[in-house]
């Protein structure tokens, strides 16, 4: 993945969806996250449950979802 940080700062990632613009909920974070999708893996063998949904959350506020 590569991506470039903008003059506000904020970074844009060049693989995968725009997550500013899908807003994924909490609920589908944690289903990419724990089983991965298109090119994303699933991360449920090398992250605990906790940290699959602290991912999640982070991701779906961050978004907006």
């Amino acid at each position: 993945i590569s991506g470039k940080v903008d003059l506000t700062g904020s970074l844009t990632a060049t693989i995968g969806p725009d997550l500013d613009a899908t807003m994924p909920s909490y609920e589908l974070a944690v289903d990419r996250v724990t089983n991965g999708q298109g090119g994303m893996p699933s991360f449920s063998s090398s992250l605990s449950e906790q940290q699959i949904q602290d991912v999640a959350t982070y991701v779906s506020s961050a978004a907006g979802g």
